[in-house]
């Protein structure tokens, strides 16, 4: 029952995304599944009456974020906006960081059974979309001197996203299983990112490939550390040294107005809309932010960081960073201390990095609306778990 109600659910909420009749219907089914979710192994847990286990340290930054959080609720623009998504960051929280790391780790098996329905659940998504999309004269989308492709979605950039998405699910199902035929779906999922035209999406899929091949030069050389701290010192003093000089090269040959234009013109506008958030807070705004769901008229945030400062302040989103460099950390020393130096403990640090780039440009890095997100937290919510029992045994 587990399962079908999380495939429901991540199939549901990608097609809540569609240009569907009865699109507003699956958009509230898709919370109305979280919350059935979440009650049903909720309720397992109380039949069983099981201890569930908690990260302490990196649970102790979430709970001082959702304090924060709860304040600034105090300061919003619009309570009755801003409570609702306050209580869907909780079930969030609740349902992909304890609950379904709490019924993976109930036995042999379920962590595997639970990846295949996110394999699943994407691929027959954006099939139903792909699909739709064939035979709608609206797939194509033009904006500005850019023609690109959004199937049967809203807006091209959740063909990327879901895509990219579906990316991620293959390659944790492989790590797992090492089966390549797992890996097959890739070429549909980044024939969709190219159509598409998303620039985010398509970078992370070469990072992450990229990555992914570089790990396993590591892993061959693992019983000698000083190799392994050569290669990645070396790539990184080498990404670094290209990366500057690009910054210095441009920065000669245009003013700071230009840099600004190229930069606004490569986001897409993000710059932009970043910029004129971040001007009209006031100064009680930077401690306490207006409230989670606030927006300007027309513009956009796509910044998930952007968004927690002006939605709940400063200090939500130092606390913010400080959990998300606190689980690189775990996940770095697993490998490079402990010496899990496996394909599948690489997967994960880059499955953290890829999502913390991502909500750069999109807001996905907490959101229960979204089943990239709802992937991404179960994934590292069973991972920390595994870390918890190691430590305790």
């Amino acid at each position: 029952m587990t399962n079908i109600l999380l495939g429901l659910l991540i199939v549901t909420n990608i097609l809540s995304f569609g240009r569907f009749e009865f699109a507003p219907i699956l958009y509230n089914l898709k919370f109305l599944l979280s919350l059935l979710l979440l009650f049903w192994i909720l309720a397992n847990v109380m039949i069983k009456k099981d201890l569930l286990k908690f990260p302490s340290e990196l649970f102790f930054l979430f709970y001082i974020w959702f304090f924060i959080i709860s304040i600034s609720l105090l300061f919003s623009f619009n309570f009755n906006e801003s409570f609702p998504i306050f209580i869907s960051y909780l079930i969030l929280f609740i349902l992909t960081l304890i609950l379904l790391p709490y019924y993976m780790n109930l036995k042999e098996g379920n962590f595997h059974n639970v990846l295949k329905v996110f394999y699943w659940s994407f691929l027959i998504a954006l099939l139903i979309i792909f699909i739709f999309g064939l035979k709608d004269g609206g797939s194509n989308y033009v904006i500005g001197d850019r023609e690109r492709y959004q199937s049967y979605f809203t807006n091209p950039n959740f063909l990327g996203l879901f895509s990219f998405g579906g990316i991620l699910t293959s390659l944790a199902v492989y790590v797992l299983t090492k089966s390549k035929r797992y890996l097959l779906v890739i070429f549909f999922y980044t024939a969709l990112i190219y159509i598409s035209d998303s620039r985010t999406a398509l970078f992370l899929f070469f990072l992450i490939i990229f990555l992914m091949i570089f790990s396993k030069n590591i892993i061959l050389v693992k019983n000698n550390l000083n190799i392994v701290y050569s290669i990645i010192l070396k790539n990184i003093m080498n990404l670094t040294l290209l990366t500057l000089a690009m910054i210095l090269i441009i920065r000669i040959i245009v003013n700071i107005n230009e840099f600004y234009s190229i930069a606004n013109k490569l986001t897409s506008n993000r710059v932009f809309y970043w910029t004129i958030h971040l001007k009209q807070l006031n100064i009680g705004d930077w401690f306490f932010g207006k409230g989670q769901g606030y927006m300007i008229p027309g513009i956009t945030f796509d910044n998930f960081y952007i968004k927690t400062i002006v939605e709940t302040g400063i200090f939500s989103f130092l606390i913010l960073i400080l959990i998300l460099f606190k689980m690189l950390f775990v996940f770095y020393k697993r490998i490079f201390v402990k010496g899990y130096y496996e394909i599948s403990e690489f997967y994960t640090l880059f499955l953290i990095m890829s999502i913390f780039i991502y909500s750069i440009f999109e807001n996905i890095l907490f959101s229960l609306g979204n089943s990239v997100t709802i992937f991404f937290w179960t994934y590292i919510g069973y991972q920390l778990l595994q870390e918890q029992n190691y430590e305790e045994n």
